[in-house]
């Protein structure tokens, strides 16, 4: 199966909208079930919808989106259009981070993304210009009977296919450790948000405070993309830092083994990848 993001370049005015098509090039017709998901630049793009086309249907899971349908694909389909607002005058990026399919009987399928990032700039000559006309479908309503019978048999081949993913390999693991090499954070899960609360017992009261607890959407999360892990700092009060540099309202950024994750003057950690010497 291939897939990604059309068009890979988009020139719109600030304050205009313009939606993006996450499309399966090839394969489209084994698909039935899958998952994906996107990062980008929220300091310049706001997400406004995302809204399902050709039989496909999808929805928000958790942290995910996750899609189906219920009816035979043709080879080339459009599952989505995603539809983004330009709020600054500068350049920006949608990443589609991975997508995972499952076929007939939740069988996973091997994906290849064949265009995963879009550039988004300012138009030329933008000044009086009028804005791109975008033309938005509208998810088509369903019998609460019907989403409910869709949604089931779509979550069990999702499902059926991360566990046969699960079966043919090791859980990724991470673990965060201090200058010394102490284990600070050990953890075998794919997504996990970091806040006040997790730091309790690791730093002392004083230094407590300057951390963003979970309700408000934690300091940072670590997420496990298709390709390695990313950190992600979009709500703390203090800015989180890789190697120095503030992340926060950048969106996801690529950890790499040995990556200094800190909060200057509050704590110090380093990203190790399980296994790692």
């Amino acid at each position: 199966v291939k897939a990604g993001l059309i068009p890979e370049e988009v020139e719109v005015e600030p304050g205009g909208i313009f939606i993006l098509k996450l499309v399966i090039l090839e394969g489209g017709s084994l698909v039935k079930a899958g998952e994906f998901n996107l990062s980008y630049t929220t300091n310049s793009l706001e997400l406004l919808s995302i809204t399902s086309v050709n039989e496909w249907e999808v929805m928000k899971a958790r942290n995910v989106y996750a899609f189906y349908t219920i009816k035979a694909q043709p080879e080339k389909t459009e599952v989505a259009e995603l539809k983004f607002r330009y709020k600054l005058d500068t350049p920006a990026n949608v990443t589609l981070l991975y997508l995972k399919a499952a076929g007939t009987g939740g069988k996973e399928l091997e994906v290849i993304l064949t265009s995963s990032t879009v550039q988004v700039k300012a138009a030329r000559g933008s000044t009086g210009r009028e804005t791109p006309s975008v033309i938005i479908k509208r998810e088509r309503e369903l019998p609460f009977s019907w989403i409910a019978v869709i949604v089931i048999s779509a979550v069990a081949a999702v499902a059926a296919a991360l566990a046969l993913s699960q079966m043919k390999k090791t859980s990724a693991a991470y673990i965060l450790v201090d200058g010394s090499g102490r284990v600070v954070f050990r953890t075998t899960s794919n997504d996990r948000v970091y806040g006040r609360e997790d730091f309790t017992g690791v730093l002392t009261p004083d230094k407590l405070v300057y951390i963003t607890r979970r309700a408000k959407g934690g300091q940072f999360r670590i997420i496990k993309g298709r390709d390695g892990w990313y950190i992600i700092d979009a709500y703390s009060t203090n800015p989180t830092m890789v190697n120095g540099i503030p992340i926060k309202g950048r969106g996801y950024v690529r950890l790499n083994d040995g990556d200094h994750i800190s909060v200057q003057g509050v704590f110090d950690l380093y990203f190790r990848v399980s296994g790692s010497g």
